[in-house]
């Protein structure tokens, strides 16, 4: 079994009490190390957790950029072509995480698991769509 999840950093005690009756086996962190540090899993105690940055941290946008980005192109502001950039750039620059993440489901000893990055949609969801 492959759960799909968005960032762990916001678990209640009633989710860590689900999380934990799940058996998940192996949590798999597709975030980048600068948003690890900053919104920590509160899962510490689980001792399978595998890091594979599907990003580098230079090539997420801050939240400062994106505020900008609405606020000085507001309506007229597409999405679409940062998605693009996103997605193509996995593929292009990330072959090796690719091949671990691959490396990682392909081996059942692993399972249940858990797969996940901020929002569970864009890299997570480009791997378990």
């Amino acid at each position: 079994m492959i759960y799909r999840s968005a960032d762990l950093s916001r678990l209640t005690k009633q989710d860590i009490e689900i999380f934990s009756a799940l058996g998940i086996q192996t949590v798999c962190d597709l975030r980048t190390a600068s948003e690890r540090k900053s919104h920590p899993p509160k899962i510490k105690e689980h001792d399978k957790i595998v890091h594979i940055p599907m990003q580098p941290d230079s090539k997420m946008p801050s939240k400062w950029t994106m505020f900008r980005m609405l606020v000085t192109e507001g309506k007229s502001l597409s999405f679409t072509p940062i998605m693009k950039e996103l997605y193509q750039s996995m593929l292009t620059e990330r072959k090796e995480e690719i091949r671990q993440l691959f490396t990682l489901l392909s081996d059942q000893s692993h399972y249940p698991l858990m797969l996940h990055c901020t929002s569970g949609k864009d890299r997570t969801g480009f791997y378990l769509p």
